[in-house]
């Protein structure tokens, strides 16, 4: 319904919203539409979406380097890149 794509709507400006003198690169932005989209962020309160979005690099920096490699290409993602997107961060948001 309306009011649910404007509350979608809102997370994605709150989330893609970047410092001045810091902007978020590419796969950062990626990453956090897929997480955001796949309602990986669901739980997570407004205030905390910052926190949230470091703790998400982070994690995929250390704990996933081929799959954050393959974002940083900036190309398309097949399939079984989507789905290896999708294992990571349900074990992202377990370990919140």
């Amino acid at each position: 319904d309306s009011s649910t794509s404007r509350g979608l709507g809102d997370v994605y400006k709150r989330q893609l919203r970047q410092d001045r003198f810091s902007p978020l690169h590419d796969w950062q932005q990626a990453l956090l539409i897929f997480a955001v989209s796949g309602g990986y962020a669901d739980k997570v309160e407004a205030d905390d979406l910052n926190d949230f979005s470091s703790q998400l690099f982070s994690w995929f920096i250390t704990k996933e380097p081929a799959l954050t490699e393959t974002l940083k290409t900036g190309r398309k993602l097949d399939d079984d890149t989507r789905a290896a997107l999708h294992a990571a961060l349900t074990a992202f948001a377990e370990a919140l």
